[in-house]
């Protein structure tokens, strides 16, 4: 059974930050990797990935909350939820960064 997702406003966004960050940084950690070599062959593709799930976590902490301008140009903070699977945008962020956390620490035991 497929489970559909749920979302409530900018939530949707939160799966786009994750998949474009992680993305990004493996692409270009591949790029650096094949075009420079060196040192950059001795990473391992998992720190681009946690760097991607870093980058993620950043975007969606900044992106998290709505404002809007009032008449007399104030920015104020506008009262909207904004969740992924019932998880408020924030607290995806910090999963975004204990998953990367996870990986480093694996990886330094190595």
């Amino acid at each position: 059974m497929l489970v559909p997702y749920q979302w409530k406003n900018k939530g949707i966004l939160v799966p786009v930050y994750a998949v474009t960050s992680v993305f990004g940084t493996a692409m270009l950690l591949g790029i650096l990797q094949r075009n420079f070599g060196g040192s950059f062959n001795k990473v391992p593709m998992a720190y681009g990935i946690a760097f991607g799930l870093l980058v993620a976590g950043i975007w969606t902490y900044l992106t998290c909350e709505s404002y809007y301008k009032d008449n007399e140009g104030n920015k104020k903070k506008l009262e909207v939820e904004h969740q992924f699977y019932w998880i408020k945008m924030k607290y995806w962020a910090y999963i975004y960064w204990g998953i990367a956390a996870l990986i480093i620490i694996d990886k330094l035991s190595d």
